[in-house]
């Protein structure tokens, strides 16, 4: 089972206490999901899904709230294919969508909710809720960090942004193919998006995960940190040991500078030794800066010497 399924399993199970709320999320259904037809004359809505949970959610929604359903199910008889889930209403229809503002006075169509089912903290967390079960997605936190909202139409789209930025979120808005989305790809956001629409359990999968990835992406920073160091290190010292053995054989070590001498032996007889550790047999102890002092005198000895500069 996907993450993204695993949280709406989760979601399907919150039956909201407040009657505002419920019908706040039922508002989300019914135009994220609704579809409108005509039937004897009369007005029919069908809601459409393929979660079989998501459809008992919503007609325990509609009962609760005194509206009679009939559900019907498309069965493709194939593994490949979904089931769809029908949730048909054949009376009051037009009286609830003029009550969700769907439908205004003139009897037009409107895209958007009416404003008086959000307005309240609980019943906009409800909302989004809805908005996230009928067209939400979410990638497995193992891998890229991606929430995303699909909606029917722009001015839903711009409704719904504008509650979740009552939230402080900053989704983004955009259009594929002409169907406008919002997606997050903050880990701490879709952290707090799941904490407000009421996913705990995936929320403390998401963040477990999240430790997990980010614990082991540090450990690889650090590994690759060291290794590239290592490699810097070691390349450091085979150049100036190819220095140091250029000087003795041109002109010999004896004809140093005591002090660069000194440090030119060590460096020969402790090819893995970092600066600092070279730092430390020299008496007095040097610091790696000045020892890096030493070596870059060395270095241009040998380059005079190559340069017919220094007989």
């Amino acid at each position: 089972m996907s993450f993204a399924r695993e949280t709406k399993e989760e979601l399907a199970h919150i039956i909201p206490q407040k009657s505002c709320c419920q019908r706040a999320e039922l508002g989300a259904y019914i135009k994220m999901l609704g579809d409108l037809g005509i039937s004897s004359k009369k007005l029919k809505l069908s809601l459409k899904t393929p979660l079989s949970f998501l459809a008992r959610k919503i007609l325990i929604l509609l009962k609760n709230n005194g509206f009679k359903t009939k559900t019907l199910v498309q069965d493709h008889g194939r593994l490949s294919q979904k089931n769809f889930y029908y949730i048909e209403l054949e009376e009051r229809v037009e009286e609830l969508l003029k009550e969700y503002g769907f439908i205004d006075e003139k009897g037009n169509l409107s895209n958007r909710i009416n404003e008086n089912y959000i307005k309240n903290d609980c019943c906009r967390r409800s909302f989004l809720r809805g908005v996230f079960l009928a067209g939400g997605s979410l990638n497995d936190p193992a891998g890229d960090y991606h929430l995303e909202l699909n909606l029917p139409d722009e001015a839903f789209a711009r409704q719904v942004l504008k509650v979740l930025q009552k939230y402080h979120f900053t989704f983004r808005f955009l259009k594929r193919k002409s169907v406008p989305f919002l997606y997050l790809k903050d880990a701490e956001q879709i952290l707090s998006f799941l904490s407000l629409i009421g996913a705990h359990q995936s929320l403390l999968k998401f963040e477990n995960v999240r430790v997990v990835k980010e614990v082991r992406n540090q450990v690889n920073r650090l590994v690759n940190c060291e290794t590239a160091n290592i490699k810097k290190a070691v390349k450091t010292a085979v150049k100036q040991i190819k220095d140091i053995e250029y000087i003795a054989e041109k002109i010999g070590l004896d004809n140093l500078d005591p002090a660069l001498k000194e440090i030119a032996i060590l460096r020969l007889d402790n090819p893995d030794l970092s600066l600092k550790e070279i730092g430390s047999l020299l008496n007095p102890p040097l610091t790696k800066s000045g020892v890096n002092h030493r070596f870059r005198k060395l270095e241009l000895i040998a380059e005079k010497i190559r340069n017919g500069a220094l007989g």
